[in-house]
C-alpha cells in the first residue's frame, strides 16, 4: 500500500517532484554558474534550473519599513477623507502612534508620501543591485578553475581563484535545483555527492508555501548546534516541568488545599461556591500549562534550522509525545 501511494505521489506532474534542496554547498559551488556546471557534468541535458539563495536581510528590512509607512499614509488619507482636515504630526514619530513635544508639526500626508517615494526608490535600487551582482558572478567575475557550464571536465576544481575587483554577492550555501527528469531528481537525492559528510546534503524540495525562509541556507554547524541545544532544553523542561505540574494536579483535591491553606476552611464556609471553582482549577491549570509547553517547544523546533514546515512540525510532534508521556505516566504518580 505504501509503495503504491508513494508511486502515485511521485508520478504527479508538479515542480515539487522534480526539485531538490541542496544544503551546505562548498564555497567553490556557491555561484549559479559553478554549481550548474557541476550538475551538467553529472546529469547532462536534464538540469532545468539552479537557484542559489542570496542574503537579503537589508532589503527585507527596507520592505518592512515601507509597509509601515504605507499603512501610516493610508490611515492619514482615511482621516483626511473623514474630517476634511489634513492631519499633522511631528517629525521623528510615526503618524498617530506616539506623541512628541519637540519639532514643528508637518503635513502628515505630504511627509509620509515623500517617505514612501524615497523607500520605493531605495528598494528598487537594492533589487537591481542584487541582480547586477548575481549576474556578475554568473558571467564569470568569480573564476572557478575546472568548472564551466556545459563542460565535461572534472567537476571538482582543485583550486579557486577570485577576482579581487569583483563585487561578491552574499550567497547562502543552499540551492534549489530543478530537473526535467524524475529519475535524475530521485537519483540525485540517493547518491553521495561528496566525500565530506556535512557538505552537499540533498533533500526533497518542500512546497513553496511550506518553506521556512529564515532557516533556509543556515550552515551545518549552526543547525547541529541548535538541534543539540534544543533537545537538551527539551529534556530539562520535561524533567523540571514535573514540579509545577504535580502542584497543579494536587489542586484537584480540596482536602489537600485545606491542609496547604489554613484559612481556606473558613472561606469555603462563607462562600460555598468557591468549592466548584477550586475543583476546576486543576484541569484548567494543566490545560494552560500544556498550551505554554506547545509554544515553548514550537519555538525550539523552529530554531533547529529545519527549512520545511513539515520538518518543524515533525520535530515539535516528537517533543510533545515525550512531554505528554512523561507528564501522564510519571507526574500522576508523583502527584498521588
Amino acid at each position: 500500500m505504501y509503495i503504491r501511494r508513494r508511486h502515485e505521489f511521485l508520478g504527479q506532474l508538479g515542480a515539487q517532484q522534480y526539485s531538490v534542496v541542496v544544503n551546505d554547498l562548498p564555497k567553490r559551488y556557491q555561484t549559479p554558474a559553478a554549481f550548474a556546471g557541476y550538475l551538467q557534468f553529472l546529469y547532462p541535458g536534464v538540469v532545468h534550473s539552479v537557484h542559489i539563495a542570496m542574503e537579503t536581510a537589508g532589503l527585507e528590512e527596507m520592505i518592512k519599513k515601507r509597509l509601515e509607512v504605507r499603512d501610516a499614509l493610508e490611515e492619514a488619507l482615511a482621516v483626511y477623507a473623514k474630517t476634511h482636515a489634513r492631519p499633522t504630526h511631528r517629525p521623528g514619530t510615526w503618524w498617530r502612534r506616539w506623541t512628541c513635544t519637540a519639532g514643528t508639526p508637518v503635513d502628515s500626508i505630504q511627509y509620509l508620501q515623500i517617505q514612501l517615494d524615497t523607500l520605493n526608490a531605495a528598494i528598487m535600487e537594492a533589487i537591481q543591485e542584487s541582480e547586477r551582482r548575481s549576474e556578475a558572478e554568473v558571467s564569470g567575475q568569480l573564476v572557478h578553475v575546472g568548472v564551466d557550464a556545459g563542460d565535461d571536465r572534472d567537476p571538482h576544481p582543485q583550486e579557486e581563484q577570485e577576482d579581487p575587483n569583483a563585487a561578491s554577492a552574499p550567497m547562502r550555501p543552499s540551492a534549489f535545483v530543478s530537473f526535467t527528469s524524475l529519475q535524475a531528481a530521485q537519483s540525485f537525492q540517493q547518491l553521495l555527492q561528496t566525500d565530506t559528510s556535512w557538505e552537499m546534503s540533498v533533500r526533497p524540495a518542500p512546497s513553496p508555501n511550506d518553506v521556512v525562509w529564515e532557516n533556509y541556507g543556515q550552515p551545518h554547524r549552526l543547525r547541529e548546534s541548535w538541534q543539540i541545544i534544543s533537545w537538551l532544553l527539551t529534556i530539562l523542561i520535561i524533567l523540571f516541568w514535573t514540579a509545577p505540574s504535580a502542584f497543579v494536579a494536587s489542586l484537584a483535591s480540596v482536602a489537600n488545599l485545606r491542609k496547604l491553606i489554613p484559612g481556606l476552611e473558613h472561606l469555603l464556609e462563607e462562600a460555598p461556591w468557591m468549592m466548584s471553582v477550586l475543583q476546576q482549577a486543576s484541569p484548567l491549570g494543566l490545560a494552560l500549562m500544556s498550551i505554554l509547553a506547545f509554544h515553548i517547544f514550537g519555538f525550539l523546533s523552529r530554531r533547529e534550522g529545519w527549512a520545511s514546515g513539515d520538518e518543524v512540525a515533525a520535530s515539535l510532534f516528537a517533543k510533545l509525545i515525550y512531554f505528554q508521556m512523561f507528564q501522564v505516566f510519571f507526574v500522576s504518580v508523583v502527584a498521588g
